[in-house]
């Protein structure tokens, strides 16, 4: 007949947690990030109306953000709203500009540019302002997914910036124009970047 011994168990249990560091922490300690769901437009009435109904860049911007900034974070989250009451890491994002003509790539340049402020803890930990611009260079790319491909650039200055914040920080910035892309370029990078 074996004998047992459950409070030998316990202790095993917790010696391999300590030693793995995988002992159960609970969500208070954890490194969240919080980022809006939606990025407003700071003054809707500078950016074209097609672009604002059209391109759903307030829903885009704060996705590609999350996507590139993940790595950094133990779990980042989607809110509705944000506040600097809030616990942990927090992000606000406003939309200053969207610039682009409708006809894809025959009609000029495109640009977005944003703002951002993190805060952490309820205080100031960082802002940035980011512009991305993009001169086009996929034939079948419309207006929106070029301005798509902008959000996306943003989102992995973002994501750099997130690693050493800094106050009032440049990131991107327009006067970097994408360059045209060579054909040997894939078909599947162009189906991406024109959604």
């Amino acid at each position: 007949m074996r004998r047992r011994f459950p409070g030998m168990t316990v202790i095993i249990a917790a010696c391999l947690g300590t030693l793995f560091g995988c002992a159960s922490t609970g969500d208070a300690s954890k490194n969240i990030l919080s980022i809006q769901r939606l990025a407003p437009y700071r003054d809707a009435t500078v950016v074209r109306e097609a672009i604002r109904e059209k391109c759903d860049l307030e829903e885009r911007v704060p996705k590609w953000i999350l996507q590139y900034t993940g790595y950094k974070y133990d779990d980042v989250v989607l809110v509705d709203e944000v506040s600097p009451r809030m616990k942990g890491s927090v992000m606000k994002l406003e939309i200053l500009g969207a610039e682009g003509r409708s006809g894809g790539i025959f009609s000029g340049s495109k640009a977005l540019t944003i703002s951002g402020t993190l805060w952490k803890d309820g205080a100031v930990a960082g802002s940035f302002t980011a512009s991305r611009a993009t001169a086009g260079g996929i034939l079948k790319a419309r207006t929106c997914g070029l301005l798509n491909r902008t959000a996306k650039r943003i989102g992995k200055d973002v994501g750099a910036w997130i690693e050493n914040p800094t106050m009032n920080a440049r990131l991107g910035f327009r006067d970097e124009m994408a360059p045209r892309k060579g054909k040997g370029e894939t078909a599947e990078k162009d189906e991406e970047e024109s959604n």
